[in-house]
Order: structure tokens, then C-alpha cells, then sequence
């Protein structure tokens, strides 16, 4: 028991130092982002992205950090539908459809979950 004792504080520091070690410290990331100015286009948060970042980690938390910086939630956001007469329609319309919500999303500033998560994606596909 006495042994015990001794051994579970050592295993607590030991784990405690091992995982400082192994996370990411992403603050820097965050705080370069914050700092961006107005964006054009998503292409162009994209082209800084890529020029302050090259892990893909750190790409994908400057995207987090933009839109959570930047994208309020609204309810009353604009909807974007397609039509199609045939299947093979689909798949092309609801890429563009997609990108027309992400770009939307990206000039408005505001968007509901499909415009984050679209966003998300696109600017991921631009930076990657």
C-alpha cells in the first residue's frame, strides 16, 4: 500500500509531462488570424492561409478561427435551391449549389449550419 503511494503521484506527473509534450499549441495560429483584415473573396483568406500556414493542422485551425471569428448564426440566412430532370444532374448542381452557399456565407458574414460547414469545406479544398 505504502508503495502505492508513492507510485501514483510519479505515474500523475509522468502523464501530466507527456501530454504537455504531445498537444499542439495552436495560439499562435489563433491570434494571426484574428488579426486578418477584410477578405474579397474566400480564394484570397485562402491565399493568406497558405502563406502564413503549411501543416495542414495548423490550415485547418486558421479556417476554424476565421469563420468562429468572423460568421454569426442567423436564422432568417438566405436558402439556396436547385432543380434537376435527371440524376446525373445532382451530383454538378449541389457542388455549385455548395460553393454559392459557402461564398454567400463568406460575404455575408452570417449563415446557418449548412454555410459553416460549406465554408469549412471550400476554404479547406482552396488551402489544401
Amino acid at each position: 500500500m505504502r508503495t502505492m503511494r508513492r507510485i501514483i503521484p510519479i505515474v500523475l506527473i509522468i502523464g501530466f509531462s507527456l501530454h504537455s509534450l504531445w498537444s499542439q499549441n495552436l495560439t499562435g495560429v489563433d491570434q494571426l488570424v484574428r488579426g486578418y483584415g477584410d477578405f474579397e473573396t474566400p480564394e484570397k483568406l485562402a491565399e493568406q492561409i497558405n502563406k502564413d500556414f503549411s501543416s495542414d493542422l495548423e490550415k485547418a485551425r486558421a479556417i476554424y478561427t476565421w469563420i468562429a471569428s468572423n460568421i454569426v448564426y442567423d436564422l432568417r440566412s438566405k436558402r439556396f435551391t436547385y432543380t434537376y430532370r435527371q440524376k446525373k444532374e445532382i451530383k454538378i448542381k449541389e457542388e455549385k449549389r455548395k460553393k454559392r452557399v459557402a461564398t454567400y456565407t463568406f460575404l455575408e458574414k452570417k449563415g446557418v449550419c449548412d454555410g459553416y460547414a460549406n465554408l469549412y469545406h471550400y476554404l479547406g479544398d482552396l488551402t489544401n
